[in-house]
């Protein structure tokens, strides 16, 4: 309101209850996509159950045991959101089965959230 002297012209008049319900707060939705390849040999990458202990057990804590963050989970920077594994031998080898590749054949290709210091972030 104006004060000794200054009009109406250098002020704002703003309703309380408007100021309350978020008025001039903002909301910044970013999508962010992951792409899951089928390769020449046939062989998919895969997404797999998250790690509960360990090296890494922290930065896994907004997944769930399908590997995908859950909706609503308040997620940190460096936080991995897609658990996601791809396969080192993506070219068809004469006399093998595609399906036939052990654990040890795949790498991680995590998904991390790239998000600033500071900033909260929900799912």
């Amino acid at each position: 309101m104006s004060n000794s002297g200054y009009d109406i012209e250098d002020a704002i008049v703003m309703n309380k209850s408007s100021l309350d319900r978020g008025f001039g707060h903002c909301i910044v939705m970013k999508k962010y996509a992951a792409i899951y390849q089928t390769y020449e040999n046939g062989i998919s990458d895969r997404i797999i159950k998250p790690q509960r202990q360990g090296y890494e057990a922290d930065r896994m804590q907004v997944l769930d045991d399908d590997g995908i963050a859950s909706p609503g989970e308040i997620i940190r920077r460096h936080d991995i959101y897609i658990n996601k594994e791809s396969p080192t031998v993506t070219r068809p080898i004469p006399g093998t089965s595609p399906t036939a590749l052990p654990d040890t054949s795949y790498k991680p290709s995590r998904q991390t959230y790239k998000g600033t210091e500071g900033e909260l972030a929900v799912v």
